[in-house]
Formats: C-alpha cells, structure tokens, sequence
C-alpha cells in the first residue's frame, strides 16, 4: 500500500518534493475500575495494538475537487488525460482501500489542484513484544518450519485477484494467480498445490467445470483440496456443492479473511498429511 501511493507521489510530482510521513496516534490509558470491562466497540484498539497513520505528502499536480469523491473507485482516475499523460489503470487506490479496510483500517486523501496531494491510511498493528521476552521465548534451536502452503487462485475479477493475492501473500502463502478456469486446470496439472481458492463466475471455464476438470486427472492432482469463492448466498448452492464431492469448502464473498485464512490452513495440512502417508 505504501509503494504504491509513494510510487503514485514520483509519477506526479515533476517539481518540488514528497514527504513521507508515520504518526502514532495518541490513545487514552485505561482507568482501572472494579467493574468487569465491557465488550470492546467494533474499530476499538485493544491493549496489545497501537493505531499508525502513514502519509504520503507531494507538490505534484494535484487533484481537482469534483475528483476526490471517487478516486478510489476501480478505473477511476482525476482526469482522462491522466492516462494519456501518466499511464496506469486507475486500480492501484482501489486495491489500496481494499486492503486497508480489510485489515480494519482508514484511507483518504486531501488534495487541491496544482499545489499537491495529502494520502494517508491509518492501520491497528500489534506491538511487537520487547527484545528480552522475544530472546526467553526463543528456544535454544528453532524447530525446522515446513515449506510455505502453495496457493492456486483462478479470479476473473483483476481487483479482487490482486486483493486476494495480496492478503494471502501477506499471511506468508505462496501463491499463483489465473485468470479462468481452463488456466487452473492447467496450472494445477504443472505444478504442485496445496490448495485450490477457485471463483465460481469466470469466463471460458466457470469454477463448477473446472473442479470437475481437476477431478478428472490423474492421481495425486485429482486430490487437490479446492475451495468455492462466491457471491451466490443461499444454502441450496452450499450444499450442492460441498456434497457434490468437487469442493472441500464453501466461502462466500465478501470475504471472511480470518475464515478463509483458517481454511486454506486446515485443507493445506489434510493434503499434506495424506500425501506424507502414501
């Protein structure tokens, strides 16, 4: 998120400079009190986290008023020439706020025409535990940690599919990204996966036909734990699929990160626990 709006920042700023800035925002301590504590507010910082705001600060061209509403709308960019001028597809915001809010943050922007632009985002990230609790809880030789689940994303969607990328990407998953159906069956007979995240609306090869396609070949990839991503809400469609014997789960959009991150883990683990006892 932060090179992208720093790399945002040079694109536009042909004079002057660009500072880049990090704030701890400021929390109340808590008072103790004999009462048990309530239920935290949705958004409210817990003791262990503390709010950052980052910004990014140019003299670049600015962006007119009437633009800043939907800046961080896909495809949207302050002025059609911008294109022309500058490049790009006017994605990179919308991921951005993608994934701020994802991660249960804020992004904005101020800005005024030909004298620059302000973009901040503002984060709830935990605190990292002190140097002399981090070296007690170290063991004297850490344990050898397994190889990085490998994850196979078919999204139509550019802006989800680099969402979903980024997200799983950032919970340490190695992934690859297709586009339709008939490249995830094609990427799963190449290469090896320890599970299948698949959108069910794409074009050329829909998710239905290609986790029946992925069925269809031969053995250990006909095994390869495949996960439904979809819009479609009703019990009905759950159950068609998960009892259809294509699909080892069943996610829902919009995503439930914590959910999928879990699942992803659990099927990752099966499949390697299976594949360890051949």
């Amino acid at each position: 998120m932060l090179m992208n709006l720093v790399g945002n920042a040079v694109k536009f700023t042909e004079a002057g400079g660009i500072r880049l800035g990090l704030e701890l925002v400021r929390t109340e301590p808590k008072q103790a009190s004999a009462e048990p504590a309530p239920a935290p507010e949705p958004g409210a910082i817990e003791a262990h986290e503390q709010a950052l705001r980052l910004s990014v600060r140019d003299t670049g061209i600015g962006i007119p008023a009437p633009a800043l509403a939907g800046l961080f709308e896909p495809f949207t960019q302050a002025d059609a020439s911008t294109t022309r001028r500058f490049g790009g597809t006017g994605l990179g915001l919308a991921i951005c706020k993608r994934l701020v809010e994802a991660m249960g943050g804020e992004i904005g922007v101020e800005s005024k025409a030909g004298r620059g632009s302000t973009f901040w985002f503002s984060l709830r990230l935990p605190v990292a535990p002190g140097a002399e609790a981090r070296s007690a809880a170290a063991p004297a030789m850490a344990p050898a940690r397994a190889a990085p689940v490998r994850v196979l994303v078919a999204e139509d969607n550019q802006v989800n599919r680099l969402l979903v990328l980024a997200m799983l990407q950032r919970k340490g998953f190695v992934v690859e990204a297709v586009t339709d159906g008939r490249e995830a069956v094609e990427a799963a007979r190449r290469d090896a996966f320890d599970v299948v995240l698949m959108d069910m609306q794409m074009p050329v090869l829909d998710g239905d036909g290609a986790a029946a396609a992925i069925r269809a070949l031969p053995a250990p990839v006909n095994g390869l734990p495949i996960i439904a991503l979809t819009a479609e809400a009703l019990p009905e469609d759950k159950t068609r699929r998960e009892g259809g014997g294509l699909f080892d789960a069943y996610l829902t959009k919009p995503i439930d990160w914590p959910r999928l991150v879990e699942t992803v883990n659990a099927l990752a683990a099966r499949r390697r626990a299976e594949r360890a006892g051949r």
